[in-house]
């Protein structure tokens, strides 16, 4: 013991070998030496980093009122603190370095805990974390192309500001839309926005020269043709402000247009035309919206369309609900009308991070309860990572972290070609060299090949 041979050293040599003073020495030094190990228990204590139970850490951690979470553990609650109280107040908390680096760093305890592996290589360099895309519509965010693909293809993290929103609205919300009708669209983006309709033809007569028009902005797209019963019309927005038409496959831009500067009850020019047809604008905020088959030369559609362009005014007749000289005879719908459109969140930001690979130590003579423990280890980071960032971000924002998983998507369309098994009604004859001819001719078919006509 230590304290017994400190304080036999102090002793005369005759003192010091004797067996009975040492033997009465040893009771006040064995005492010396648990009141030392009390006094480095008491002094541990007092650190954060070196404490060995999480209430004393705790205790510690209270003046920066940072409580223990009840999953954490001491490691953990070691990392949470420490990244919380750097983004507070070495980065001013609400800013995109104080998010980035509490995740950096807080990923990173999180694997000192023995968690999980946790993105090495990616947390290791922080100048690469900070990547924000221009907001989507424009040429530099393709509408096909979404940031969170993006950031998996390139290995790297994101940190999306206003992240963009996909809406999908369908008009009415059942059955299909009626000429005339009427609608309204609530885009409540940060940013203008451009939309995508899909219409497919009901059974019965077809829809013919279907236009939809944006009152508020003016805008139109008309598809010079008519919507057969059960196929499918998809009016697309491109990254570069152009518009598509594709009816089951078939590409039918040739046949879509555009107009700009339309007011209802007044006929628009060919100066107002586009061949080539531009994407309809969604304005921020409230979009009248209208829906009509109008006549267009040469394109049939007698018994359906409207000979001119109607006024707001004119509606479907309806008993006690349109007025005698602003009403036509009723028709049916004949198609059904979704839109689709992006969103600009405001007061928003996403955090993701690419974790198709995360590595999980498995202990030996384990029972098959690794990956469970593993899955288990990783919600728990999402979680806490979620939680850490929505105490930094500020009042009134609002914020998500995603662990992205690697994924590999070929997106694709169906659409009936045929049914089976095919029923073939007609055919010719078995083992002939030729076709039979239509009919006999003179000096012209043969006499074995020939029909009367």
């Amino acid at each position: 013991m230590a304290r017994l041979k400190d304080m036999l050293d102090r002793l005369p040599t005759l003192y010091r070998d004797g067996e009975l003073l040492g033997g009465m020495l040893g009771s006040p030094a064995l005492a010396l030496e648990i009141f030392d190990e009390d006094i480095l228990e008491v002094q541990r204590s007092h650190f954060f980093d070196t404490t060995l139970e999480i209430f004393e850490a705790e205790a510690l951690a209270a003046i920066l009122d940072i409580a223990a979470e009840p999953w954490q553990s001491l490691g953990e609650y070691r990392a949470w603190v420490h990244a919380l109280r750097n983004a507070r107040l070495l980065y001013g908390s609400v800013t995109v370095d104080a998010m980035t680096h509490f995740v950096t760093e807080y990923g990173n305890g999180f694997q000192r805990a023995g968690k999980l592996h946790a993105f090495p290589d990616i947390l290791r360099d922080a100048d690469a974390w900070i990547r924000v895309p221009a907001p989507p519509g424009g040429p530099s965010l393709p509408e096909t192309r979404s940031p969170e693909r993006r950031a998996i293809e390139d290995g790297k993290p994101l940190l999306l500001e206003n992240p963009p929103v996909r809406r999908y609205q369908r008009i009415p919300a059942s059955g299909g839309i009626e000429p005339l009708q009427q609608f309204t669209i609530d885009q409540r983006g940060l940013d203008g926005s451009v939309v995508s309709f899909l219409m497919t033809g009901l059974p019965g007569d077809p829809e013919c020269v279907p236009a939809i028009i944006n009152v508020t902005t003016g805008q139109a797209l008309i598809y010079l043709d008519t919507l057969p019963a059960g196929k499918r019309l998809w009016l697309r927005c491109t990254g570069g402000g152009d518009a598509t038409a594709e009816l089951e496959g078939i590409d039918a831009t040739a046949r879509l247009r555009s107009v700009s500067g339309i007011v209802p009850g007044i006929p628009w020019t060919k100066e107002q035309v586009d061949a080539s047809p531009k994407a309809m604008r969604l304005a921020r905020g409230i979009n009248a919206m209208w829906f009509l088959p109008i006549a267009h030369y040469d394109v049939p559609g007698l018994d359906r369309y409207l000979l001119a362009l109607a006024d707001l005014l004119l509606k479907q007749g309806r008993y006690d609900e349109t007025s005698f000289n602003h009403a036509l005879f009723y028709q049916s719908p004949a198609a059904l009308l979704r839109m689709s459109w992006l969103e600009t969140q405001p007061a928003c930001f996403m955090v993701g991070l690419p974790s198709g690979a995360m590595l999980s130590a498995k202990p030996p003579n384990d029972s098959g309860q690794a990956l469970a423990r593993a899955l288990e280890n990783r919600d728990q980071l999402a979680a806490s990572l979620h939680q850490g960032v929505s105490r930094l971000k500020g009042a009134g924002i609002d914020s998500a972290v995603e662990l992205l998983p690697f994924s590999d998507v070929q997106r694709a369309r169906d659409r009936l070609l045929m049914v089976l098994p095919m029923h073939v009604d007609e055919q010719g004859t078995m083992g002939a060299d030729t076709l039979t001819e239509a009919g006999g001719a003179y000096d012209v078919t043969e006499f074995e090949q020939s029909l009367f006509r």
